[in-house]
């Protein structure tokens, strides 16, 4: 009878379209989403999660939130081993739909890199999970723009690639140190400077500039900087600084020499 037939259609469960699982990541929460624009059918409705085919629970790890057409599973505190499938199932008394999705997870992570100054830097690594992946970069937790660098996505391979002419701050890869000297020798204190030429290498002792002349011998090649002092006396020991300058700022070093009889 058609009434029958009426029954029938009433609760069958017909999905117009497969759910979509979206994510998107906030702080250490990952947000998994399904959302089923077209789902037709009768209710009530049983929204089920599950990751590696195993089903979860809200607990402090997990927490399944359930609203109108949209279902989200919220997994706390994202590490290494929540890496997986994850499964959204949708059921009622007469059926059941699917929706899957893999978190992103790096494959290949970027490496450090060490390059010379005005050189290209290219940054990659190799992401895998369900697509659509965001992906971001940032330097020292600040979000990078397209102004700043050269961002690509290829399939999983993603990578940045800037010009690094940005000014680098003087930095002291190797420090002044006490040293010791006799009456009538020679002493020569060195250290080494890194940053972004030009540079201005500065010498002081006790907080008053010398210069190269008879008794100051001043040297700066390459990223080496010392200074030899001839034929020593007592008046020669004291605090040497070694001051290093350049547009982006400056940094300073110091060793104490110390003259024996």
């Amino acid at each position: 009878p058609l009434s029958v037939l009426r029954h029938n259609l009433k609760v069958l469960f017909l999905f117009m379209s497969l759910m979509a699982l979206m994510l998107y990541r906030k702080n250490s929460t990952l947000f998994l989403i399904s959302q089923n624009h077209q789902i037709a059918g009768s209710a009530p409705f049983e929204v089920t999660w599950k990751k590696n085919k195993k089903r979860l629970s809200s607990d402090k790890k997990y927490r399944v939130v359930s609203q109108g057409s949209l279902t989200s599973l919220e997994i706390h505190t994202f590490e290494s081993a929540d890496a997986g499938e994850y499964e959204c199932v949708v059921s009622n008394e007469v059926g059941s739909v699917t929706s899957n999705s893999v978190p992103p997870i790096f494959s290949k992570r970027i490496e450090s890199s060490t390059v010379l100054l005005g050189n290209t830097v290219k940054l990659q690594g190799v992401v895998k999970g369900s697509a659509p992946i965001s992906i971001k970069w940032l330097k020292d937790s600040k979000l990078l723009i397209d102004d700043d660098s050269s961002t690509f996505c290829h399939s999983s391979v993603f990578g940045l690639s800037f010009h690094t002419d940005r000014a680098v701050p003087p930095s002291f890869t190797k420090t002044l140190k006490k040293i010791d000297g006799s009456i009538g020798s020679n002493a020569t204190l060195e250290c080494r400077v890194a940053g972004s030429q030009p540079m201005v290498v500065s010498w002081f002792k006790d907080d008053k500039e010398i210069h190269s002349d008879d008794k100051y011998k001043l040297d700066f090649s390459e990223s080496a900087a010392s200074v030899t002092i001839t034929h020593l006396d007592q008046s020669d020991g004291g605090v040497y600084t070694c001051r290093a300058s350049n547009k982006a700022g400056e940094n300073e070093t110091s060793g104490t020499l110390t003259v024996k009889g």
